[in-house]
């Protein structure tokens, strides 16, 4: 049974930068599938609509300024946004939980909150 859950992007601040509706397919999913279902759900978005902020404002990253750009590839993108968590590029929140292994299991309901909180590195250091 797939769960529509609502997802936010904080800053380190706590401000909400984008909010965005993700499907996912079950209740019970790992960490892993939670960002490979959001990063999958945005590269659809973004490669049917480039003029999509929303896409722009995720995990997504398409590189370049050129107008015509190639269709982005969701597997190279999850790799990135898997890494990315990994290497504390940004934090999950499930529940105001942090999570911390991408093998954690989180239930998630239509009343879950998900929190994405992208980390901003300081100049100079």
């Amino acid at each position: 049974m797939s769960v529509k859950v609502k997802v936010v992007d904080e800053s380190s601040s706590g401000a909400v930068v984008a909010e965005s509706v993700f499907i996912f397919p079950s209740q019970a999913i790992s960490v892993r599938e939670l960002i490979r279902t959001r990063v999958i759900q945005e590269v659809q978005k973004l490669n049917e609509d480039a003029d999509s902020t929303e896409a722009r404002t995720g995990l997504v990253r398409q590189g370049g300024g050129n107008a015509q750009q190639r269709p982005v590839d969701p597997e190279i993108q999850c790799s990135i946004a898997l890494e990315a968590f990994s290497s504390s590029g940004f934090f999950l929140f499930v529940n105001q939980e942090q999570m911390t292994s991408l093998d954690q299991t989180v239930l998630v309901t239509p009343n879950t909150k998900v929190s994405f909180v992208r980390l901003v590195a300081l100049v100079g250091g």
